[in-house]
């Protein structure tokens, strides 16, 4: 029999149960009344979690079934809120009786049932005509660190709008909308909390195991980290998290540092050189086994300001490091690696230099089986000529 490689969603937070209490932002008191109307209710409410929406309920005098499929989130929840009946459930099987509940709600979960299975089940908890009620916080991204922040950690609540399914099931009547907005006071610690309880990251504890490194044929673990003068500590942090991991697994540990020294394009050449070789310093303090960067390289003008790049990031580097081609064309990249080897660089990694030209292919397949060998060969061929 094999094994079903499709990470337990359901059960992905109760490990992460109280960085999810710490990180994960309440909501707005009206969009709570707003949900479930202004008269005492009896509220089933669905993947509660540790009671974000729960306690804003029984602020309002609700009394509620808070049900999750997890029991690590529930047992946090009880200890907020000891006075809610829990029960663990899945949407799509809900152990209680027909009709019975004045409101179903659902904060941050929807998006995770099997709709097929869990609207019927909804429908047949609710009393006749009681209400439905969905909730979603979602970050405002015209907060450029908040858009940033949510490149990087992705959003699991993406969603075909809810409506419409509410529509095609027959099951519920009109569909009616609401906008709320507040606001969540953040440090860097919650940042780093919010981040730990996302599914897709929960997840990562249990994914990544020596088991399952050997399985997947892994001989090493590779971080690609941001890093940028403003924000050196947070980078330095997870790099240090990052290879302890490593450690933990007995796996080698590859960092790649992507700099960003300014949010524009406006930076000198020299500058975008100062701030790899700043990065490189930075990321040395977790003690890589390899490191992976990029150099400067535009032409031969900058052939001397790549060695020297290369040279100082050798310097301040305890472990071997390797030049990317990221930024310098398939043209420029065998000399601009050369330049980098010259520094002190142990090899290369010539990924777009020899792929990118794959794109522009008919058949980018075919392309790559007649040409990436060969290119990669005339690269290393004029590196040693180069060097």
């Amino acid at each position: 029999m094999s094994e079903d490689p499709t990470p337990d969603w359901a059960h992905s937070f109760g490990g992460v149960a109280d960085a999810y209490e710490r990180a994960r932002p309440t909501y707005p008191p009206e969009a709570a009344q707003w949900l479930v109307g202004q008269q005492a209710a009896t509220v089933l409410e669905l993947g509660a979690g540790t009671g974000k929406l729960t306690e804003q309920l029984v602020a309002l005098g609700h009394g509620i079934v808070a049900t999750d499929p997890d029991q690590a989130m529930l047992d946090r929840l009880q200890r907020k809120l000891p006075e809610v009946s829990t029960l663990v459930a899945h949407a799509e099987e809900l152990p209680v009786g027909d009709h019975g509940f004045d409101a179903v709600v659902a904060a941050q979960a929807f998006h995770w049932f099997d709709l097929d299975r869990a609207l019927p089940e909804i429908a047949r908890a609710l009393k006749r005509g009681g209400r439905l009620g969905l909730v979603w916080n979602w970050r405002d991204d015209s907060i450029p660190w908040v858009r940033r922040l949510g490149t990087l950690i992705g959003t699991q609540e993406q969603l075909a709008e809810p409506a419409q399914s509410l529509d095609d099931s027959g099951l519920f009547g009109p569909v009616e909308e609401a906008r709320f907005t507040h606001w969540q006071q953040v440090d860097r610690k919650s940042i780093q909390d919010l981040v730990l309880s996302r599914s897709n990251i929960a997840v990562l504890d249990e994914e990544v195991t020596a088991d399952t490194a050997e399985r997947f044929g892994a001989a090493a673990l590779k971080f690609l980290l941001p890093w940028h003068p403003a924000r050196r500590s947070q980078a330095v942090d997870l790099a240090h998290a990052f290879m302890a991991r490593c450690r933990d697994l007995g796996l080698p540990g590859v960092l790649e540092g992507v700099v960003r020294p300014r949010e524009d394009d406006t930076v000198s050449r020299e500058g975008f050189a100062e701030a790899l070789v700043t990065a490189a310093a930075d990321l040395s303090e977790a003690r890589p086994d390899l490191y992976k960067t990029e150099v400067i390289y535009t032409g031969d003008d900058d052939r001397d300001l790549a060695t020297a790049t290369a040279m100082a990031i050798t310097e301040r580097l305890s472990c071997p490091w390797v030049v990317l081609s990221s930024g310098v064309s398939g043209e420029n990249f065998p000399t601009a690696a050369a330049a980098a080897v010259d520094g002190g660089a142990s090899g290369f990694l010539a990924g777009r230099a020899v792929w990118s030209e794959a794109t522009k292919a008919a058949d980018p397949v075919a392309y790559l089986r007649a040409h990436a060998a060969p290119n990669l060969q005339a690269i290393t061929d004029r590196v040693r000529a180069a060097s």
